[in-house]
């Protein structure tokens, strides 16, 4: 399965509303909730921080997790679904919806 190596960003306005997103290499459950820590911190106007996540636990089995922050849309599980798409393990995608600018 392919990994995402090294993180990659990118931010979009759109219809008003300021859109991060990124791709993070995580081989654990925890380094995942560490870094979305850190980006809730970094953008903590942003009033939906939805990710989802591809990563093996301590026994070797595949964890999957997604979450929309109350979002509508499940944006969580699309972004479960890129995952699952290309194969990617060791991974989590991040993106956050600043509001209105």
């Amino acid at each position: 399965m392919p990994r995402i190596e090294k993180l990659a960003e990118h931010d979009i306005t759109e219809q008003r509303s300021r859109f991060y997103a990124a791709a993070v290499p995580a081989a654990t459950l925890d380094e995942v909730k560490k870094e979305l820590t850190k980006r809730k911190k970094r953008y903590h106007k942003a009033r939906h921080h939805c990710w989802a996540c591809r990563v093996r636990d301590e026994n070797g089995q595949l964890v999957e997790q997604a979450r929309d922050d109350g979002e509508v849309g499940r944006p969580g599980m699309k972004l479960l679904e890129l995952l699952r798409g290309r194969a990617f393990r060791a991974a989590a995608l991040v993106t956050l919806e600043s509001g209105n600018h």
